[in-house]
């Protein structure tokens, strides 16, 4: 039996990565923050899934769920930890709330770390090294890469991550434990459905009226266009299937080729195709 951990797993992409797991034969830990998440994670994967009932953002959380996973698996310890957790915060980084960014950080990229530490000594993380080490996959995204008019807060968060995993891939070498990146694109979740509608309400009276409304719009068409989170969760079951697999994977529509021309153009082209998309020229 392989056993992973998997964070965010209340809906959507995290959801999504426990079922395909588990139709692979994964025992798959879930972690989810309310009761009610929990019994449907429980009644959604039966005999195959073990719901942990925690925030990642509280670290007294973290460690007792290591806990309780480290007297389940027993010495053999777990094979996967999926870094998936995560929110969205958009808006012109003039008016985004301090608190809210931090807040975003705290989930999206203090919490990896916290979640990764309690977890690598049962991923091999340790001496005596493991003869077969586990394997980590961080959640990223497209705006990872690159960085866009109201939501570079969510970019920031992001950037930081790639960062993190870089270090990380080189560093965890030497426990011969590896750590791949998946940057989805648009992927049709519940985390559009919790956009603030009323924050372009909210500047209607800045220079970014018009451009934020233009924004939302765009994004409630996307939403419509996203791939199903089944495009990333089948992606997390190939990845580990495979031996050597490559430190980053995008998953998006028409990637990678929809990618090639924000790679070769200069910073004040890219600024100028996409201030002039968004109306703010």
């Amino acid at each position: 039996m392989k056993y992973a951990v998997v964070t965010g797993a209340s809906t959507g992409i995290g959801r999504s990565i426990a079922q395909e797991l588990a139709k692979a034969g994964w025992h798959v830990f879930g972690n989810v923050r309310k009761e009610r998440d929990a019994d449907d994670f429980k009644r959604d994967l039966g005999d195959m899934g073990t719901p942990l009932i925690f925030d990642v953002t509280d670290g007294v959380g973290v460690e007792r769920a290591a806990a309780e996973v480290a007297a389940k698996v027993g010495k053999d310890g777990i094979d996967l930890l999926v870094n998936n957790a995560g929110v969205f915060v958009t808006g012109p980084l003039q008016y985004v709330d301090v608190e809210e960014f931090r807040r975003l950080l705290e989930v999206n990229t203090v919490s990896i770390l916290r979640v990764t530490q309690a977890f690598l000594p049962l991923l091999g993380g340790s001496l005596p090294k493991r003869a077969n080490p586990g394997r980590i996959i961080n959640m990223s995204s497209i705006a990872g890469r690159f960085s866009t008019p109201f939501t570079g807060s969510y970019s920031a968060s992001k950037f930081a991550l790639e960062s993190l995993s870089d270090a990380w891939r080189c560093e965890l070498m030497v426990y011969g434990i590896d750590i791949v990146v998946i940057e989805p694109g648009m992927i049709y979740t519940p985390i559009w459905d919790k956009l603030d509608k009323q924050k372009a309400g909210r500047l209607a009276n800045t220079a970014y009226a018009k451009a934020m409304t233009r924004m939302q719009e765009q994004l409630e068409k996307q939403d419509n266009r996203g791939l199903p989170p089944e495009a990333v969760s089948q992606l997390v079951v190939q990845i580990m299937r495979t031996r050597r697999p490559k430190t980053r994977y995008v998953v998006a529509r028409g990637a990678p080729w929809n990618l090639i021309p924000l790679r070769w153009m200069s910073d004040r082209m890219r600024d100028r195709a996409v201030s002039a998309s968004m109306g703010l020229s």
